[in-house]
């Protein structure tokens, strides 16, 4: 930590040797605490009353560790609980460089700490992204002020910057799939410059307002945001990929072909600047039955009496009641739905960010369709709201090498056709190996392409074809069993 004791105002380059040695002694392979101890600092040197020149180039020292610290995080495997630390940290860098911003400090000094706390209240917002967390209130309306404080002239690099958080939250960053934020971003870095800010129509871009833009219209003191040529870049590449099956250069590495074609399609319908009709297919009012969980869905749908072999859980005969709670409708989008449970007799826990639920009208009419749990908040003491991504319909399914070894797995078929997705166990199924499914009596061999994701603590594979039967592919035609390696039929 850096104490005030170490801090000698009138010898500013030994202070920041001394900051440079106690940054480099951070312990950088637990990222956690590496942070941890850098709020700490950073909240000391907040505290500490000294020139705001002298202020930027301290928080200068910070950026590279932080940097570095904030890549380890976004490793697979990382609990996403460790984002709290870097949220604070870039709090606490964003609240920093904002107390540099006086009348006295001007030109590039003012940029350099308008910028950097530009860039650090975007990462706060980022972090909530990646969690699927409600942003905290007022972060929008701060972005705004620093954009507009930097005067008629921010420079390019300010502008970039407000430019990209903004197209991020234009993105429908909630309902993009897991770990699919960074790649955005990526693309977002690289496109940005196409966007025009500002302009004569567009997104609406209101200073004191605590959201990133609108559609539309006449308010007053507000300034338009035109992405409509970063739509058209969007086409040109979605076009290409379909085509020749090129990548952006910037997802090159980093995501599937089939998985880059549908976040393209989704950022041109998020970025166009024009109004976004709703799914007729979902009603904007009444109740949804849920339940939480793999067994719960699995069991849900299941319409057979097979028994099966759940990894999770003990084996429990599917006709046995499903625990379902009642949510009530207050929103929908293109693809999910806001739930609240006021007015319900919901009790107990509310579902976690990234959980699996089975969603349902009441009745019975409707089949049961999987879904991923977004974001959560607590509106009051026992109340609370739910955004939610419908994945698709759900199918009960049994799968591994015959009889001996099954498991159950659930067949998901996508919203509005395309390929379909199957929810396993995580570890039994490996990318690329072959597997027999069968699902409402049908059994068919399938060819899991990848792993996309992990929903709720399962493996989520795509699929080489669709549900209700058009699960055979090519081998299975020819009667041909491709090999099932070891690991897709464990004796549990």
């Amino acid at each position: 930590m850096v104490r005030i004791a170490d801090l000698d105002v009138g010898r500013p380059s030994w202070r920041e040797r001394r900051l440079e040695e106690w940054l480099a002694a951070l312990p950088y392979a637990e990222p956690a605490r590496a942070l941890q101890q850098l709020g700490h600092s950073l909240q000391a040197l907040n505290a500490t009353v000294i020139e705001p020149a002298l202020r930027v180039a301290l928080l200068g020292r910070y950026e590279d560790p932080i940097r570095e610290l904030a890549m380890a995080l976004r490793r697979p495997g990382v609990s996403g609980d460790q984002f709290v630390f870097l949220t604070l940290v870039n709090s606490e860098m964003a609240h920093g460089y904002e107390m540099a911003i006086v009348p006295e400090v001007r030109g590039e000094e003012v940029r350099r700490a308008v910028l950097g706390a530009l860039i650090h209240v975007s990462e706060v917002v980022r972090c909530a992204y990646r969690a699927y967390l409600p942003v905290p209130p007022g972060l929008w309306r701060r972005i705004h002020q620093l954009f507009g404080g930097a005067g008629a002239d921010p420079g390019p690099a300010i502008l970039a910057a407000y430019k990209e958080i903004i197209l991020l939250g234009l993105a429908d960053p909630y309902a993009l799939p897991s770990g699919a934020l960074d790649p955005v971003a990526a693309l977002i870095s690289q496109y940005a410059t196409l966007a025009t800010l500002p302009a004569a129509e567009g997104f609406r871009i209101e200073p004191l307002a605590d959201a990133p833009a609108r559609l539309g219209g006449g308010a007053l003191k507000a300034y338009y945001f035109d992405s409509r040529a970063l739509v058209a870049e969007v086409g040109r590449l979605r076009t290409a990929l379909r085509v020749r099956g090129a990548l952006p250069p910037v997802w090159a590495n980093r995501v599937l072909p089939d998985v880059a074609e549908q976040l393209l399609t989704a950022l041109a319908a998020s970025w166009l600047p024009e109004p976004h009709p709703r799914s007729a297919r979902v009603r904007l009012s009444g109740e949804r039955l849920v339940c939480e969980g793999f067994t719960a869905l699995h069991a849900a749908v299941a319409e057979t009496k097979r028994r099966y072999v759940d990894l999770d859980t003990v084996w429990q005969d599917p006709r046995g009641a499903v625990p379902v709670t009642h949510w009530r409708i207050r929103d929908a989008g293109r693809s999910g739905l806001w739930l609240s449970s006021g007015g319900t007799s919901f009790q107990g826990r509310a579902p976690r960010p990234g959980s699996l639920l089975g969603i349902r009208e009441p009745g019975g009419r409707t089949p049961w369709q999987a879904a991923r749990v977004r974001w959560l908040k607590r509106t009051r003491p026992r109340e609370y709201a739910i955004g939610v991504e419908i994945l698709g319909t759900a199918h009960s399914g049994v799968a591994g090498r015959g009889r001996a070894f099954p498991f159950a797995v659930i067949l998901i078929e996508a919203v509005g056709g395309g390929s379909a997705t199957l929810l396993a166990p995580p570890g039994q199924v490996l990318a690329g190996r072959s597997l027999r499914v069968e699902s409402e009596g049908r059994s068919a061999l399938h060819l899991p392409l990848a792993r996309i994701d992990r929903i709720g603590g399962l493996d989520r594979f795509q699929l080489a074809g669709g549900v209700g039967g058009q699960l055979i592919d090519e081998g299975a035609h020819l009667g041909v069993e491709p090999p099932v390696g070891r690991e897709n039929a464990t004796a549990v």
